[in-house]
């Protein structure tokens, strides 16, 4: 199984003492099965620059975090997926933020399980499965 990680499962990583359960969950997952959306980079380097730290986090995400996971990018089958997901959402009266609508089309579009803590942020979206590793 490949799992595509939101921005609020690695950022737990940075607090003081991460979950212990986090961690050996994610130990559990083979290197190669684990994913990272380039939205969540943008999303971990525009907090680092609103923070007091940006080194904290920047040094998190290259020497930590990108050398681990593998990079998937918003391309255009996430981009497809992603307008039928926000015209849909939007029928429905629940719309989606557009760094969300971005990482749900990209865990859809290469078959990734997406692990949240946001799990209602990703609800009702057809296709995506979702998990949350911070329960």
């Amino acid at each position: 199984m490949k799992y595509l990680f939101d921005t609020d499962t690695v950022s737990t990583l940075l607090k003081p003492s991460p979950p212990q359960y986090l961690k050996e969950r994610i130990a559990l997952v083979p290197p190669s099965d684990q994913y990272l959306s380039t939205i969540t980079i943008l999303e971990i380097t525009y907090g680092a620059y609103r923070s007091q730290n940006p080194r904290k986090y920047l040094d998190f995400l290259e020497q930590y975090l990108l050398p681990r996971v593998r990079i998937l990018s918003f391309d255009d089958t996430a981009a497809r997926i992603a307008g039928r997901i926000r015209a849909s959402r939007e029928a429905d009266g629940a719309p989606i933020s557009a760094l969300d609508l971005q990482i749900a089309a990209t865990a859809s579009a290469n078959g990734c399980i997406l692990v949240t803590d946001n799990t209602r942020h990703f609800m009702n979206i057809p296709g995506l499965d979702i998990e949350n590793w911070l329960i």
